[in-house]
């Protein structure tokens, strides 16, 4: 019997540590399956909140925006335009190649760590440029690059050039889309410049000194219209230090109208010598007949009171040294000036204040009629042909 009992105690044994065993497998298996189904969970969290990384190369442009940290499936943020000399900043470009399309701040999500390209396009302008600069384009379509160089020493049809150290400037102002040619006159002696360019509906003027790459006493205008009216603004200007000018103050000034469409047309002046001189109004700027590239624009028109105008003239002075022997050296500068014009029956009656008279525009502004005596004012009467 015992051999029997030891037997069937031993098959129990078996019984159970084979149960043991299945045990032991059920329960990984189990284990098994709830650390696989964490991981899976412990994935799909993650891609989740998946984070990424976006890093921007300006390519030399500077400031050079900090890498941002994104959310999968969410937006980029507009970093600030970076900045390089003689480059127009285009955009961030999704590859450092010129066929890569542009990043879509508007509409891209970010789905994987990427670096995006400041794309530059190179300023159309010669490296030699003796003047180059910018306005703050009063079109809206930012700045308004501008450059200019020697032409030639000689008189062109729309260039004044009265002493021998005038020279011919010739360059372009670029506003947006619109690409306008730049004449003008340099004088290598005084180092005085003037430039302008423009078209029906802008027109640009740039005046100043350069004397060793350094400019100085620059001012600018820029003239638009809009329908029958032109708006006139004058142009804060500062140097730039490096031959250039940097043409991005504020307006100071506007004028919503010019010229009362009646005064416009015509008109005849007896001068000094008892000579009579043409000129043609328009709404503004007043032109000499007999010296049609050069007209005076008018500048911050004003109502005074009791009627007529108040308004600064930016005209061509010529100046001449005389002795004995005759004229021996005759220049022009562009100076600005003070004037008053008021209806006097069938005619115009204009007023010069001769002390306003300034290569500054801002001291012929500043300028106080109201001490003016009579030795510095003088009147002029236009009449109709």
């Amino acid at each position: 019997m015992r051999p029997t009992r030891t037997r069937e105690l031993k098959m129990k044994r078996v019984k159970s540590a084979f149960s043991v065993k299945a045990a032991i497998r059920q329960f990984a298996i189990i284990a098994l399956a709830a650390v696989f189904s964490g991981v899976m969970l412990m994935s799909c969290d993650k891609d989740e909140t998946q984070i990424y990384t976006v890093t921007f190369d300006a390519k030399g442009g500077a400031p050079a925006p900090a890498e941002q940290k994104i959310e999968s499936g969410k937006k980029l943020a507009k970093p600030k335009d970076p900045a390089l000399a003689n480059h127009e900043f285009t955009g961030w470009a999704t590859a450092d190649n010129a066929a890569s399309s542009l990043w879509d701040f508007e509409s891209g999500t970010i789905t994987a760590n990427i670096t995006l390209y400041a794309r530059w396009k190179a300023d159309e302008k010669p490296a030699s440029s003796l003047i180059v600069g910018k306005f703050k384009s009063q079109t809206g379509n930012g700045d308004a690059v501008f450059y200019a160089d020697y032409a030639s020493d000689t008189k062109s049809g729309t260039v004044v050039k009265s002493s021998a150290t005038e020279k011919e400037l010739a360059g372009k102002i670029e506003d947006g889309d619109i690409i306008f040619n730049l004449s003008g006159v340099y004088d290598t002696e005084t180092g005085k410049f003037f430039l302008s360019a423009g078209s029906g509906i802008l027109i640009f003027s740039i005046a100043g000194t350069l004397i060793d790459g350094v400019m100085s006493s620059t001012e600018a205008t820029v003239k638009v219209k809009s329908g029958d009216d032109w708006t006139v603004h004058t142009v804060a200007v500062t140097a730039a230090g490096d031959g250039g000018i940097s043409i991005d103050g504020t307006v100071s000034d506007s004028q919503e109208d010019g010229l009362p469409a009646a005064w416009f047309g015509n008109w005849k002046m007896i001068n000094e010598e008892g000579e009579p001189e043409y000129y043609t109004l328009t709404a503004w700027q007043c032109i000499n007949l007999e010296m049609p590239d050069e007209p005076a624009g008018f500048l911050d028109i004003v109502p005074l009171v009791g009627g007529g105008l108040e308004m600064i003239w930016d005209m061509y002075v010529h100046y001449a040294d005389v002795d004995d022997k005759g004229i021996y050296n005759e220049w022009t500068v562009k100076e600005f000036c003070k004037i008053w014009m008021e209806q006097s029956g069938q005619n115009l009656l204009v007023t010069v204040f001769e002390d306003s008279m300034n290569e500054s525009y801002a001291v012929a502004k500043a300028y106080d009629t109201a001490i003016a005596d009579a030795e510095s004012r003088y009147g002029v009467i236009f009449t109709r042909p």
